[in-house]
């Protein structure tokens, strides 16, 4: 049996001095490499905390009187599509564009200067409720929905204005619902029940079913006829609703005065 051995090369000088030089590059490479190697164990993990999603840290800043806003007591809050930031005080309606708040009041155009709730829907006219009707914003200057629109000027509620895809707008009034386009409505008599009630929460979900609180009692508006929605699913009727939402799930949550 013939038995094998690794064989033995003895380099001479010369390839002694090229195999020097490929060490010399082979090592640097390994140390470049290692390096490499070193930064990314040393600042990976702060590459993967910055990419890391938000985890719920904000920042927060007062605006007062130095930016414009002269009344601290804000009522509402909405941001339209282009950008600007509108809240809606006891003394007025303000314009926030990222450095200086603008007043709007009575003279132009406002029904009255305390504001109940502001609402922009998809076609994009931002609609103004307070205690002496509604209004829409027309440039710079807001135009009055008033008797001859078929809205007179009654008092909004809190939740008060909504709209769905179609271009329709529901507006919750002291004296009922009123549904209609731009600048013509009509009162939705079987949505207001016997006499004026007080409609004092309207809502229009992703699918276009719209909600309403009569007092205490829920409805849905299907086929344009008012179908009672919160007693049948047991929710109690003794406390007054003033404000129905939906999720992304689809689930619907109410508030009511005390809850």
């Amino acid at each position: 049996v013939e038995a094998r051995f690794p064989k033995i090369v003895v380099p001479q000088s010369g390839d002694m001095r090229v195999s020097g030089r490929r060490a010399a590059i082979l090592r640097g490479w390994c140390v470049l490499l290692a390096l490499l190697g070193a930064a990314l164990l040393l600042f990976g993990d702060a590459f993967a905390r910055r990419e890391a999603p938000f985890a719920g840290r904000f920042m927060f800043r007062t605006y007062g009187e130095e930016e414009g806003l002269s009344d601290l007591s804000v009522e509402c809050v909405i941001q339209d599509r282009t950008g600007f930031l509108w809240a809606g005080t006891d003394v007025g309606l303000f314009r926030f564009d990222g450095r200086r708040f603008v007043k709007y009041d009575t003279g132009q155009g406002l029904p009255r200067t305390r504001i109940s709730q502001l609402y922009e829907p998809p076609a994009g006219t931002l609609y103004v409720g307070t205690g002496l009707g509604l209004a829409r914003r027309d440039g710079d200057r807001f135009a009055i929905i008033g008797g001859k629109s078929g809205l007179g000027p009654f008092a909004i509620s809190h939740q008060g204005i909504a709209a769905d895809n179609h271009g329709n707008v529901y507006v919750g009034t002291d004296r009922g619902l009123f549904v209609g386009q731009a600048e013509h409505f009509h009162e939705d008599r079987e949505a207001t029940g016997d006499g004026e009630t007080a409609i004092t929460a309207v809502h229009v979900d992703d699918k276009g079913v719209v909600y309403f609180a009569r007092g205490g009692l829920l409805f849905q508006r299907l086929g344009g006829h008012a179908v009672e929605f919160g007693r049948p699913r047991g929710l109690p009727t003794d406390e007054t609703i003033d404000e129905v939402l939906s999720d992304a799930k689809g689930r619907l949550w109410v508030r009511t005065l005390k809850r």
